[in-house]
């Protein structure tokens, strides 16, 4: 398997303090394998997962211009795949999380930080159950369904209905990512609950205690919304390693230059950008978000989110495709 041929690569090298990559994907050139396709309709397959890992490396120019990473910053990767506790919930949530940022358009900078730290991700119970009721009344608001929908069939997926959000889970978990909101496989979101206890840090600092649950709440749904669409495309396109999928002309024309990613498309759509909620605290117009968090929990015909009025602040954050990440400046990462 390729899998045992990069460890083994790996190994091989146990004297040297640097490894590259490259050396190992010269000895796939011959080859050009294939993008692996993930199914999880007939269950979890890590040996599908780690292998999908190592061919979307090989296949990611960005990835490909690093030309070596210190051996001690790969070792965890490697560690991870010899792992056999792969029906450990934290393990199959972090085989998730590789394979969405293997395919990242990304500096050294990141993957670098992924390599030390994805390890950290350990999935949690979290006791409050304000936010499952929360993502239960995001799945029945229409204009927020609608959005989703709309932003799926965008890039290529058809069929969709409302009872396709139904099944969808929330599950929470601890990281040493601090840069890390969230990301989603075919059946579930995943939310990182040490960005949220960040964010009621954050709220307390500004003095604004008292709109916990307003920012909070707003805070989850633009991103249940981001991660919500993109479990719905993996599920309708049959494929959790799907990428970048071919979209039609006409719908090329409509998105025109925006960044072609569909969670933010869909959150877009409903807030008009993606916004920070960790910025700009002291300032927002809490009797306006308080009426439109009012309208989004009581069902409301329609969702008229204004930007300006709302005094949010648009998001900074570099873009980076299939998980939901904040990085406000180059480098900024750790």
């Amino acid at each position: 398997m390729l899998t045992d041929r990069f460890i083994k690569e790996f190994r091989s090298h146990s004297n040297n303090e640097l490894f590259s990559f490259n050396s190992f994907f010269q000895t796939l050139a011959s080859q050009t394998p294939p993008k692996v396709k993930i199914v999880m309709s007939n269950g979890y397959d890590a040996s599908t997962g780690r292998e999908a890992i190592l061919i979307n490396f090989y296949k990611n120019p960005q990835f490909r211009s690093i030309d070596v990473f210190a051996r001690s910053t790969v070792e965890k990767f490697v560690q991870f795949l010899e792992s056999k506790d792969c029906e450990n919930p934290s393990y199959e949530c972090q085989l998730i999380f590789m394979v969405h940022c293997s395919k990242a358009k990304a500096e050294y900078s990141f993957f670098e930080t992924v390599f030390k730290n994805f390890n950290t991700i350990k999935i949690v119970e979290y006791k409050d159950s304000y936010l499952e009721n929360l993502l239960l009344k995001i799945k029945q608001n229409d204009t927020i369904v609608k959005a989703i929908k709309s932003s799926v069939f965008d890039f290529g997926a058809k069929h969709i209905d409302k009872d396709d959000l139904k099944p969808i889970m929330v599950v929470f978990f601890e990281a040493q990512l601090n840069i890390l909101n969230g990301f989603a496989s075919m059946d579930k979101i995943y939310i990182n609950l040490t960005k949220i206890n960040f964010l009621l840090e954050t709220i307390e600092y500004y003095g604004k205690k008292q709109n916990n649950d307003l920012i909070l709440g707003l805070y989850f749904t633009r991103l249940a919304i981001h991660e919500m669409t993109h479990v719905l495309l993996r599920r309708k396109l049959n494929d959790l390693n799907v990428s970048s999928p071919f979209l039609e002309q006409k719908n090329m024309e409509i998105l025109g230059n925006d960044f072609l990613e569909s969670g933010y498309i869909a959150e877009k759509k409903i807030f008009g950008a993606k916004i920070d909620f960790f910025r700009g605290l002291e300032i927002l117009n809490f009797d306006y978000l308080n009426n439109f968090f009012r309208d989004v929990m009581e069902n409301k015909s329609t969702l008229n989110f204004d930007l300006k009025i709302s005094r949010c602040q648009i998001s900074e954050s570099v873009p980076i495709m299939a998980v939901d990440i904040d990085i406000r400046k180059k480098r900024e990462y750790e």
